[in-house]
């Protein structure tokens, strides 16, 4: 999918979540995405899309126009086709939001080939806080559930041990480690 092809309803999503935290009790710069599959397809381009949805969708009669569609983070789980995966050169931009990936290997071989030209595009421009695991053996879909024991069973452990590692799951108002990485990297970028 590429990057301008996106589905405003999810970068909607993402502003009527943040423009309601406070009331959901929720941090507003704790806020991300995750899809599975098709779902990841969604989700992979709001790492890249998020200027362009803000830029098309500020109508002043929009009480959600001045609340970002930027994710957080980003989760791509065994995912259809990413914006690289058509086009490899889509821009990244400087404030990226941390990605992980996760993908069973030969037994899931064109999601894991996917989940591969995400991670690929993303490594190539440096960009902070990416994590990708792509396991020996497993099979296409499941979404959360053990799988008998094998190590792909094991993903969401390292999703959530990310998410810890990057700060998001500390206390709300609490400054993340992944925040502070993605400043110094949007600051190195446009210098």
């Amino acid at each position: 999918m590429p990057a301008e092809v996106h589905t405003p309803e999810i970068f909607q999503a993402i502003r009527i979540v943040r423009a309601h935290a406070a009331e959901w009790k929720l941090d507003p710069n704790k806020i991300g995405i995750m899809g599975f599959s098709a779902g990841a397809e969604l989700s992979a381009p709001t790492a890249v899309a998020y200027e362009a949805f803000e830029r098309d969708h500020r109508d002043a009669g929009d009480p959600l126009a001045d609340v970002s569609a930027r994710p957080d983070f980003v989760g791509v789980i065994y995912p259809g086709p990413t914006p690289f995966t058509a086009k490899p050169e889509t821009k990244i931009p400087a404030d990226v939001p941390p990605s992980f990936i996760a993908s069973a290997g030969s037994g899931d071989r064109v999601h894991a080939l996917w989940a591969t030209d995400y991670f690929a595009a993303m490594l190539k421009a440096s960009a902070p806080n990416l994590e990708m695991h792509i396991y020996g053996n497993g099979r296409h879909g499941g979404g959360i559930k053990e799988r008998d024991g094998i190590p792909f069973g094991t993903w969401p452990a390292s999703y959530l041990a990310w998410l810890k590692d990057l700060g998001f799951l500390n206390k709300p108002g609490v400054r993340t480690k992944a925040a502070k990485d993605v400043a110094a990297y949007a600051k190195k970028s446009k210098s």
